[in-house]
């Protein structure tokens, strides 16, 4: 310990004291923290001719190295072994570099490992952040040492002291890469290797022609390799009449699975390319979609409508340039544009439905005011599709969707809002007469709050406040006039939490959340990361408007409760089991809803085939 400086231990000993590192543990955890801050596990050495435009570099990122070979990057994991046997920690002479090059080269060391080529991505981030865990030896395994909290004084500080670091190194390390693959690769907002390394392969200038006439779709394509495409597919037919070109031989880019079939988009994409097939007459068979969509789409920027690393959804992208004068032209109507389409639910085939007859008589620019009301509405038919029960309500509705507008299922809505009032009420009579009396204790019976520390001030003096109980939710609903009152089912079974934007007592916007992954797995541990908002509303179901004061708070709470900065409580138990008031009320709720739907509907849905309530197309 004699060799680190006292303000060295000092720093060691500040971390034992937050995490709480006693005893003989202490001098371990101290020994393993200045052991691995102290050593450089940043570096880059340049290798070959000093003078030449582009020259191989190979540069160690913490437990990783990254190796451009002159044409393109790879990069591998470093074992405990290997850090112990030849690699080293600080930046080697160039002569050592390229032995160590030959070395690993001529062994199969490189692993599938996506290299890096910014500091500005999730993927480094999440280095960065295993860099912090790795600084904490065993106790960065722990369960409980999450970057929330009292933690984030450590978390946030070496974080961003990493990113720094990769920033720095990758910074020399891309000053030696080819300029026009980089440039190029920045210029669609896309600094992703994948994308390099495919441009550096092949015929460089006919890929270059095609990133710049696909600068959306066929990055996407390259990064989104085995994602696209699942069995049943036109592709998967190799006599199909449509395939552009005689020479694509689509069977040589299929790889089958068990139970689904891919096909590599990269690959394919490239020969495309290479033998000089007509791109857009590709990408429509491909995609399925216009060619004029796809011309479309050429001709806009990644700027507006997003790059391959947004992870936007194709389809999105495809609907959108099938909207005829309706296309965005801006940013802002790319956004606009997105949210409505995400507002469709899922139950609803999204290639039966025609964008042309929903958006009628809808406003004509997507900067229009109405938009996000409208797209509220058409969310809403997702809670319309969770309570009805019964094959013919579900088809019923699907047929009234498929064949009406925005406007007219804003009204059907807005309809099915008061008449739930409506239903709830008779429902309760029908109980009392069956039943006697319901539980009054049942609307002050709380489930577990979201906020164990009760209300949370905000920096522009408005409050957020946890609704726990069916008397909250009434109170809640009386003070803006919307649904929130029907949400005590869901909030009981686990299902959601609620909170109301309130300034001195008076609500101004109430949201629910709810815990979700993007993968829809159920992770083994929940995290303030995994709440995501449903929805937040503001008086009669209107959104609330980006920029105003409840809408500042409510941004300012959710970054906080992410952060973890903000203690929650994420065990959210189903209660509903043990409480008598749910269990009959639920079934009977949902079957006058069901009447109501299909009463609502008869006149306004064509006949069903025969066999419809067989189909299921929205279990899919």
């Amino acid at each position: 310990m004699a060799q680190f400086s006292e303000r060295q231990l000092a720093v060691a000993n500040t971390w034992a004291d937050l995490f709480e590192v006693e005893g003989r543990r202490r001098s371990a955890f101290i020994r393993h923290y200045l052991n691995f801050t102290t050593s450089n596990l940043f570096w880059c050495v340049a290798l070959g001719d000093p003078g030449a435009p582009v020259r191989p570099v190979l540069a160690r990122l913490g437990d990783r190295l990254q190796y451009f070979d002159g044409q393109v990057i790879r990069a591998g994991r470093i074992d405990k072994k290997d850090v112990v046997r030849f690699i080293p920690a600080h930046a080697p002479e160039p002569s050592e570099a390229l032995a160590l090059v030959d070395r690993l080269v001529d062994g199969q060391w490189w692993k599938e490992f996506e290299p890096l080529l910014t500091s500005f991505s999730k993927a480094a981030r999440e280095f960065a952040m295993d860099m912090c865990r790795r600084g904490l030896g065993s106790l960065g395994t722990a369960r409980d040492i999450e970057p929330r909290g009292r933690y984030l004084r450590y978390f946030n500080v070496r974080q961003r002291y990493y990113l720094r670091q990769i920033g720095a190194t990758l910074r020399t390390f891309n000053s030696h890469l080819d300029r026009e693959l980089l440039f190029t690769v920045r210029s669609v907002r896309c600094p992703a290797a994948p994308l390099y390394n495919w441009l550096a392969t092949g015929d460089r200038v006919r890929r270059l022609q095609a990133v710049k006439a696909q600068p959306i779709l066929l990055p996407m394509l390259v990064l989104n390799c085995h994602n696209w495409f699942h069995r049943g597919s036109h592709w998967e037919n190799p006599q199909d009449p449509q395939v552009p070109g005689p020479l694509l031989n689509v069977d040589a880019f299929i790889v089958p699975g068990p139970g689904i079939v891919y096909v590599e988009s990269d690959r394919m994409m490239g020969a495309v390319v290479d033998e000089g097939l007509p791109l857009n007459a590709v990408l429509a068979w491909l995609l399925r979609a216009p060619e004029s969509s796809i011309r479309f789409l050429g001709k806009v920027s990644p700027y507006h409508a997003g790059s391959a690393l947004t992870l936007i959804d194709p389809e999105y992208l495809l609907a959108a340039a099938t909207l005829g004068n309706r296309r965005p032209a801006r940013k802002a109507d790319w956004k606009s544009v997105y949210a409505f389409l995400r507002a469709i639910p899922w139950q609803i085939d999204r290639r039966r439905l025609n964008l042309s007859r929903l958006l009628s008589g809808g406003p004509s620019g997507w900067d229009d005011p109405a938009w996000p009301r409208i797209t509220n509405r058409l969310a809403d038919l997702r809670e319309l599709f969770n309570l009805i029960s019964g094959e013919r309500a579900h088809e019923m509705l699907l047929s009234y969707i498929e064949s009406s507008t925005c406007r007219q299922l804003g009204r059907l809505v807005d309809e099915f809002h008061r008449v739930q009032e409506e239903i709830c009420v008779r429902v309760e009579r029908e109980l009392e007469e069956l039943m006697g009396a319901l539980v009054v204790s049942d609307e002050r019976t709380h489930w577990p709050a979201l906020l164990p520390g009760g209300t949370v001030h905000c920096p522009n003096d408005l409050q957020v406040v946890e609704l726990v109980c069916p008397a909250d939710l009434v109170a809640e609903h009386d003070a803006l006039g919307h649904c929130i009152d029907h949400y005590d089912y869901p909030a009981y079974r686990g299902v959601c939490r609620l909170v109301s934007v309130r300034r001195d007592s008076v609500s101004l916007a109430s949201a629910e959340l709810a815990l979700r992954t993007s993968s829809n797995e159920r992770p083994k541990k929940w995290t303030p990361r995994h709440l995501m908002v449903v929805q937040l509303r503001a008086h009669h179901n209107d959104p609330v408007p980006a920029g105003s004061p409840a809408h500042t708070a409510f941004t300012w709470f959710m970054k906080q409760l992410r952060s973890g900065a903000i203690a929650t409580d994420l065990v959210w138990p189903d209660m509903t089991v043990s409480m008598k008031r749910y269990a009959d009320t639920q079934g009977l709720y949902r079957r006058r809803l069901v009447d109501w739907i299909e009463q609502r509907l008869a006149d306004s849905t064509p006949d069903l085939p025969a066999g419809a309530g067989q189909r299921r197309w929205w279990n899919r």
